[in-house]
C-alpha cells in the first residue's frame, strides 16, 4: 500500500538561484510503498491494556520470520503529521534520526547549512543525492507494514514492566532493553524495577499483588491477552538477577573511581575478604552470558544478592557499593516467589 510520508535527505543543492551548492537538509514528500500485513501472514499476537489507558498496545507477528509488530498509528494520522523529525513511531523517524546525525557532522565542519528546506524550494538540487537519500529512507522503512487502516513497526520481543510511582506500583511494556536495561530501569539507580515475560503475565500480577501488600501501595488493574501464535524467549526472572549483576559492577566502578562520595578502595585485592569474595563472585557470574541462564546460574546469583546484607552490615562503609537492603530482599524475594517444576533446583531460603 502507497502512504503519503515524509523524510529528510542530505543533498546539495543551492539556497537560491545561482548560490553556492552546499549540503543542505531537505524535506521529502512523497508516496512511499510500505507492504501489506493480513490476519493470515501477520496474525495479532498480544494486546495490552495499562491502567487508564483507554486503547491497548496490540502486537503482530509475521509468521515466516517470526518477528512482532506493534501498532504505532493509524494511516491517515501518519499522513497528516508534521512531526516526522521528532515521533518514534513515525515511519521515517529512524532514517530521519540518521539524516540529521549526518547533517550536523557536515554542518560542524563548516561544509553545509543547519536548517531544513523544503525539497521543492531549493535549486540546483543533485538528483543523485535524492536518489541516494530515497533509497535509504525507503530500506530503512522496510520494517513497516500495513493492517487494518494501520502502521506496524517492527520491535524487539517486549517485557512486562513493573515499577514504582508516587501513585502506586505500575506495569508497561518495555522495548528498549537492551543487553539487560528495560525501559527506564538503569544502573546506580532504583533497583525496584521488575520484568517479567509475555509468558509470564499472571505471575506478574501475583508479584505486583505482593509488592502492594509488602509497601502499602495500590497496583494498578491491567488487561492482557495473548493469541497463542507466539512463543515468548525472553524470561524476566533472567533479566532482572543479570541487572543486579550491571549493578553491583557500576557503583564498585563509581566507588573506585570517585573516592570523595565514600570510597576507600583503590584496588579489588586490598578489599576486606568478605567484600573481596563478593564481588570476585560478581565478576566469575557476570561472566555468563544471559542467553546460558539456567536454574542453577540463577541460584547462585540470587545466593549472592541475599549475602549482600550481611557484609554491608559488618562493612557500612562499603554500603554504596550495593543497593539499599531493601532492594536486595525484594529481588531474592521475587526469585523465590517463581512457579517452581520438579525440575528446578530448591528454592533459597528466604532473605531475612
Amino acid at each position: 500500500m502507497e502512504v503519503e510520508l515524509s523524510y529528510l535527505a542530505l543533498v546539495r543543492a543551492a539556497l537560491e538561484r545561482g548560490g553556492p551548492v552546499i549540503p543542505v537538509r531537505a524535506v521529502i514528500r512523497e508516496k512511499v510503498r510500505l507492504r501489506d500485513g493480513s490476519d493470515r501472514q501477520t496474525p495479532l499476537a498480544f494486546e495490552f491494556r495499562r491502567e487508564p489507558e483507554r486503547s491497548p498496545s496490540r502486537l503482530r507477528m509475521d509468521v515466516r520470520t517470526g518477528q512482532l509488530f506493534l501498532r504505532s498509528c493509524t494511516t491517515g494520522s501518519a499522513e497528516r503529521s508534521e512531526g516526522h523529525e521528532y515521533d518514534s513511531g513515525y515511519p521515517a523517524y529512524g532514517w530521519n534520526s540518521e539524516v540529521t546525525r549526518r547533517a550536523e557532522a557536515v554542518s560542524a565542519a563548516g561544509l553545509g547549512h543547519g536548517l531544513v528546506y523544503q525539497l521543492r524550494d531549493l535549486h540546483s538540487v543533485r538528483e543523485d543525492d535524492v536518489e541516494r537519500e530515497r533509497r535509504g529512507a525507503v530500506a530503512a522503512m522496510d520494517g513497516w507494514f500495513v493492517c487494518d487502516k494501520a502502521l506496524w513497526k517492527a520491535v524487539p520481543e517486549p517485557l512486562f514492566h513493573v515499577y514504582r510511582t508516587n501513585e502506586g506500583w505500575k506495569t508497561a511494556l518495555s522495548f528498549d532493553h537492551s543487553g539487560s536495561r528495560a525501559g527506564s530501569a538503569r544502573v546506580g539507580s532504583d533497583r525496584r524495577h521488575f520484568h517479567f515475560a509475555l509468558s509470564q503475565y499472571e505471575e506478574m500480577v501475583e508479584w505486583k499483588d505482593r509488592l502492594c501488600e509488602m509497601t502499602g501501595r495500590r497496583g494498578t488493574v491491567d488487561e492482557f491477552r495473548a493469541h497463542q501464535v507466539y512463543e515468548p524467549r525472553l524470561d524476566g526472572y533472567h533479566f532482572d538477577l543479570r541487572f543486579a549483576l550491571d549493578d553491583i559492577a557500576y557503583r564498585y566502578r563509581r566507588f573506585v573511581e570517585f573516592p570523595g562520595g565514600g570510597g576507600t578502595a583503590a584496588d579489588l585485592f586490598s578489599l576486606p575478604m568478605p567484600v573481596f569474595d563478593v564481588l570476585a563472585e560478581v565478576r566469575r557470574l557476570h561472566a555468563v552470558p544471559i542467553g546460558d541462564y539456567d536454574e542453577a546460574i540463577c541460584g547462585q546469583i540470587a545466593e549472592l544478592i541475599g549475602r549482600i546484607e550481611d557484609v554491608v552490615a559488618e562493612f557500612p562503609e562499603f554500603a554504596p557499593v550495593f543497593a539499599k537492603p531493601t532492594e536486595n530482599r525484594l529481588q531474592v524475594e521475587k526469585w523465590n516467589a517463581r512457579p517452581i517444576s520438579l525440575l528446578t533446583a530448591p528454592v533459597l531460603p528466604a532473605p531475612r
